[in-house]
């Protein structure tokens, strides 16, 4: 394989390493069982949900009757992305499992070990790929 295809076979797995980082974050703030909070409806709604409406509701300037639309959306299509993120979850952590395995592989030890402190960093915060930062 030519050192370009290398390189762009790397640059595709990395996009689609971080396409499905992004998918499963919002999937997962969607679907979020754990400490759940109550709607206007009854229905319960988990912290992370609440969360991502807040943000769309500053970020767009929704009015209140445009809060109540995108709840609803949000709600309706909860269920199908969470069987998808459950049907396609192995896929991805298969596909993120060979993606640091074959990066570990051409890394010095130095890097090997601040690659660990970069991807543990990303566990723990979520998609906090910020250039240029360090611990």
């Amino acid at each position: 394989m030519k050192i370009t295809s290398k390189v762009w076979a790397g640059a595709l797995l990395a996009g689609v390493l971080l396409l499905g980082s992004a998918l499963g974050a919002t999937t997962a703030r969607l679907v979020d069982s754990e400490s759940r909070a109550r709607t206007a409806t009854g229905e319960r709604q988990s912290p992370r949900r609440e969360g991502y409406l807040d943000w769309l509701s500053a970020e767009l300037a929704l009015s209140t009757d445009q809060q109540s639309q995108v709840e609803t959306i949000v709600e309706r299509h909860r269920e199908r992305m969470a069987t998808l993120w459950r049907e396609m979850r192995p896929q991805f952590e298969q596909t993120k499992s060979d993606f640091r395995a074959e990066m570990t592989s051409v890394l010095e030890e130095d890097q090997r070990a601040r690659f660990a402190e970069l991807v543990e960093q990303h566990s723990k915060h979520g998609r906090s790929w910020k250039r240029g930062q360090k611990k």
